[in-house]
């Protein structure tokens, strides 16, 4: 076994076998390529990458291609590459965090800023929550501190209108499957403080106002009543929002 495949490749689903080849045959020459451009990276010009990279399409070292596309500064192509090659999918998320380590560590001069690279994930939402939408929650938490609306707007200004529902219900209902423990404090102490209005902080008390808005919807009609259910869905707004449609 020179290739030092696993006993049971054989047995394998085909559909699983690419992810193992990638794995046994090229990750590790892949890795090698990686150590050696970092080595010489800042002694090569604009060009001589270049010339690297249409090499590297030939090839499927995928996270060597990422890694020389960033160098160029090309996060959009880097982002398509994860998007579009199942293989390294989910690497895009420690590869999110290595960029904002290396752009907080770098220069206010740099070519890309930080807010460039929150731009960048806002336009691709749509991609990052159909891939992995608790992964999505937690990149909020660390690009856009804790700010789940701001997602919710960006899925409103770059999804396809016909998917906006399907994006904000599945990012929604997850920050609250997610954050359940927080929101049931947060409602407990206004109801323990005996305040004027009991619920969530403002934060989420928008989410769940908007899950109700889609939750009204044909589609989702059916699942209104276990989420009106729970004793933090602010009653009157959401009695409001079933009145009003």
């Amino acid at each position: 076994n020179f290739l030092n495949l696993p006993q049971n490749f054989a047995s394998v689903k085909e559909k699983e076998k690419p992810q193992l080849l990638y794995k046994y045959l090229i990750e590790k020459n892949e890795k090698d390529v990686l150590m050696m451009i970092k080595q010489i990276e800042d002694d090569i010009d604009e060009d001589v990458i270049k010339r690297f990279c249409k090499d590297a399409d030939l090839c499927p070292m995928y996270m060597v291609r990422v890694y020389l596309h960033q160098l160029l500064h090309n996060y959009q192509k880097c982002l398509s590459m994860f998007f579009k090659v199942k293989i390294i999918r989910y690497n895009v998320f420690s590869w999110l965090q290595e960029i904002q380590e290396s752009i907080m560590h770098q220069s206010s001069n740099t070519t890309c800023s930080y807010s460039d690279m929150q731009e960048l994930v806002l336009k691709n939402i749509g991609s990052f929550i159909e891939m992995d939408t608790q992964s999505t929650v937690l990149l909020c938490d660390s690009w856009f501190k804790n700010d789940y609306y701001q997602i919710v707007n960006a899925i409103e200004k770059y999804c396809l209108e016909q998917k906006q529902n399907e994006l904000c219900f599945s990012f929604i209902n997850k920050v609250i499957e997610m954050r359940q423990t927080t929101i049931q404090e947060e409602y407990m102490q206004t109801v323990i403080s005996g305040a004027n209005q009991v619920g969530p902080s403002e934060k989420y008390k928008r989410l769940i106002v908007k899950l109700m808005n889609i939750l009204c919807c044909k589609k989702y009609r059916k699942l209104a009543a276990s989420y009106v259910a729970k004793e933090y869905f602010p009653i009157d707004e959401c009695l409001e929002i079933c009145e009003r449609e």
